[in-house]
């Protein structure tokens, strides 16, 4: 129907948009085809083969030397003006942080309100969002006292 604009696969463009930017191949190149060399029918001497290389060594979490990992939910909601409106993003886990309200989730990140571009994705937000949990802006708080506890623990 006219409101509802649709691809030429019965996806609407939102929906395609979407699969586009969470698919992990889209970010590589398509593959090109080299030409081959026709190979000799027998080879003259058996082929050198790499030597086996050992399995990876697996560390418990708890060993590991980097930085400890935050696992959290993240609510995304998108509006049929995706992408020419930010997605709507909270946080379903409890975060402690200043620009993340400790009641509601609501994060407190530019691109989510009036930087937000159709060029970005939802990649884009969630490397921003990454990025302001390990920088917060305490000076600019969703959460005024998250910041001022972050502020006088920072001042010690």
């Amino acid at each position: 129907h006219a409101g509802h604009a649709q691809g030429t696969r019965g996806i609407p463009v939102r929906g395609r948009q979407v699969l586009r930017e969470s698919n992990p191949s889209a970010d590589r190149p398509p593959p090109t085809r080299a030409k081959r060399e026709p190979r000799p029918a027998r080879l003259p001497f058996p082929p050198v083969l790499p030597p086996p290389r050992a399995p990876p060594t697996l560390m418990p979490l708890t060993e590991r030397t980097d930085s400890p990992r935050l696992i959290t939910q993240v609510d995304i909601q998108l509006t049929n003006s995706y992408p020419f409106e930010a997605p709507k993003m909270r946080f379903i886990t409890k975060v402690w942080h200043p620009n993340v309200s400790s009641a509601n989730g609501a994060i407190c990140l530019d691109i989510l309100k009036d930087q937000w571009s159709p060029a970005l994705s939802i990649k884009t937000a969630m490397l921003s969002l990454q990025a302001l949990l390990s920088t917060p802006e305490p000076n600019d708080p969703q959460d005024a006292v998250v910041a001022r506890q972050y502020l006088d623990s920072h001042e010690e």
